[in-house]
């Protein structure tokens, strides 16, 4: 954690260092709240990492201060993980756009060079990929991301309460991810960020 205390920051230079020797390029990720910073959602019982910023100043301190420090050596950002995950983002798709706002505007204050990659998005979440988009938020994104968690379309349908449901097929993704990179009319390149194909022997077991 960068700042597990308010004004207090932990940098990292020595594993960043090690992986840039190895020539690998670093994409940060702004994610996870401290509870110091968080605001609890109407008291909903979640990890108080997934928690929204009480105060956006705070998070654009944050934002700032971290892309100053690694300007020289992190050039790609990532707003959050999975924002659609109650477990990653307890807050609401309007205040992800928020987020994103403030991450990008910060982030090109202290290194106008740098890409921040926004969305984190999955084709089985489209309502929250909707309201993302319907605030206009593609422009606080140089990049949108998407993790692409599918079966082969050769599995059978799970029922909605089985583990691991609903884990679209891949023809589902494809067709998911055409319409999500679609709004980039701008010509704004769309990241395939994570995925995690199941194999039906997989689905099968984890239904049991």
């Amino acid at each position: 954690m960068v700042e597990p205390e308010k004004g207090k920051f932990v940098w990292y230079d020595g594993p960043v260092d090690a992986m840039r020797e190895q020539g690998m390029e670093i994409l940060g990720v702004f994610c996870r709240t401290p509870e110091w910073a968080g605001r609890d959602p109407d008291g909903e019982k979640v990890d108080f990492h997934a928690w929204p910023p009480r105060d956006w100043d705070e998070f654009a301190t944050y934002v700032y201060r971290t892309v100053a420090h690694y300007k020289a050596k992190i050039k790609h950002w990532e707003v959050w993980n999975e924002p659609w995950g109650r477990g990653f983002w307890a807050g609401t798709p309007e205040e992800y756009a928020k987020l994103l706002e403030v991450a990008y505007t910060q982030a090109k204050r202290a290194d106008p060079e740098c890409v921040i990659v926004g969305g984190c998005f999955w084709p089985a979440a489209p309502e929250f990929t909707d309201r993302v988009l319907a605030t206009g938020a593609l422009k606080y994104m140089d990049a949108v991301s998407y993790h692409h968690y599918c079966e082969p379309d050769a599995c059978p349908v799970v029922s909605p309460s089985a583990p691991w449901s609903p884990a679209p097929t891949g023809f589902t993704c494809s067709r998911s991810r055409a319409r999500l990179c679609s709004p980039l009319g701008r010509g704004g390149p769309c990241w395939h960020r994570r995925s995690c194909p199941f194999s039906c022997r997989q689905r099968s077991i984890a239904r049991t």
